[in-house]
């Protein structure tokens, strides 16, 4: 019955309104203060609207409409830039564990004449890193642009 009720206030399916809480938990924090913002702009006109309605119900149904305004009101193209700079930076154990070995790998390098390959099994061998030789290579090439970023989290 609850279900009846959150259809035709929204207006729209339980598939609907399960696709909009799905691209709800996909935007990032910033996006979903705005949804939040506006959701509580909805509900209070919603409660004088629908008073015989329960709160619960009109939470929920306010939360959708919230989520669908801002879906329709904000482009793709601002979405996205919103979550591109509001990412956080994915941990690389296995490189901040290679950062480790730098002073190894710098002297396989140089003074032993080891390939990125050779230095990977050596690596595995001795000290049970199991990393692939082109990652060695994208942080040697770093190292020699003087680029080795420090920003891990």
């Amino acid at each position: 019955m609850e279900s009846n009720k959150i259809t035709i206030i929204t207006k729209l399916t339980t598939e609907q309104q399960n696709q909009l809480l799905r691209y709800f938990v996909r935007l990032a924090q910033e996006s979903k203060v705005k949804v939040m913002e506006l959701n509580r702009d909805m509900f209070y006109p919603l409660k004088q609207k629908h008073s015989d309605v329960s709160l619960a119900v009109l939470s929920y149904a306010s939360l959708v409409l919230s989520i669908q305004k801002f879906k329709n009101l904000t482009s793709e193209v601002e979405i996205n830039a919103i979550n591109i700079r509001t990412k956080t930076l994915r941990r690389q154990p296995k490189k901040d564990r290679l950062i480790g070995y730098l002073a190894l790998i710098k002297a396989l390098r140089n003074e032993k004449k080891l390939s990125f390959r050779q230095i990977a099994e050596y690596l595995k061998k001795y000290h049970k890193l199991n990393i692939v030789h082109s990652t060695i290579h994208k942080l040697w090439r770093e190292l020699e642009q003087g680029e080795l970023k420090n920003d891990r989290s």
